[in-house]
């Protein structure tokens, strides 16, 4: 049976596999790929504060953007490091706990979404309507400038 991947670009799926001080290799190896840094400069990494990847939400893990475990498999024959990463991603994958974790975040993440689409609206109406209002005033004062003119 089949088992829906879950998304490494979430931020707590990335921090489960590169965040954990027992995968100090994956993360290593990972920053290594992705950043222009000499081999030498990681002789010493480690996690001071795993919750900072969430600090930047335009960073993505791109690398394993699979969908299926097919795609992961091809994906995990780069490297041996990266294999270990579509490991865990797996194995999370098959974990209830993991997934009920990822689930309650993606949960949140599209109800904020919506809740900012909701507020976009609501301010958009708002505005429509005190546009409407401001046009009624004006053309209030300028129906009194005219009627005043007249009768001049």
């Amino acid at each position: 049976m089949s088992v829906e991947i879950l998304s490494p670009r979430s931020d707590v799926i990335f921090k489960m596999i590169f965040g954990d001080e027992r995968n100090i290799d994956l993360l290593t190896n990972f920053l290594m790929s992705v950043l222009d840094i000499p081999a030498d400069d990681y002789s010493e990494v480690s996690i001071t504060d795993p919750h900072l990847f969430g600090e930047y939400p335009a960073d993505k893990l791109g690398i394993l953007d699979a969908r299926t475990e097919e795609e992961l498999n091809m994906i995990a024959e780069k490297s041996p490091q990266i294999k270990q990463a579509v490991v865990r991603l797996l194995e999370l994958s098959a974990d209830e706990k993991a997934r009920a974790v990822y689930e309650a975040r993606e949960k949140e993440r599209r109800d904020n979404l919506a809740r900012e689409r909701g507020a976009i609206a609501k301010g958009r109406q708002e505005g429509k309507q005190e546009g409407k209002q401001e046009g009624k005033q004006e053309g209030k004062q300028e129906e009194k400038i005219d009627i005043a003119k007249m009768r001049c």
